[in-house]
């Protein structure tokens, strides 16, 4: 007999939990990007180069844990890092690459 594990209850892998970073730091400068859009308008070229510059950003303040995430994958202190980063930004894990684990 087959025991069906929820989805939920699986731990996402560190790197699992980097793309969701990375996603979730994408969808707020989107969001960013369009708000600023809406209140001053932007042309295409000056859009293009805040756009630029916030991915700058937002690469610069992830990198490092990102980075850190995929060295340790597999181990005691990867799985610390990617339960922090969880529970800090808030993230969920694509559900589609979940499933298939």
């Amino acid at each position: 007999m087959t025991t069906l594990t929820p989805i939920s209850l699986v731990a996402p892998s560190p790197a699992e939990v980097a793309t969701a970073l990375r996603s979730k730091a994408s969808a707020v400068i989107g969001s960013e990007l369009n708000r600023l859009h809406t209140r001053v308008g932007l042309d295409d070229r000056t859009r293009s180069e805040v756009a630029t510059t916030l991915d700058r950003i937002a690469g610069a303040l992830f990198d490092t844990a990102c980075t850190q995430l995929t060295d340790h994958t597999g181990s005691p202190v990867g799985e610390r890092y990617a339960n922090a980063l969880q529970q800090l930004f808030a993230l969920v894990p694509d559900s589609d690459s979940r499933r298939t684990r």
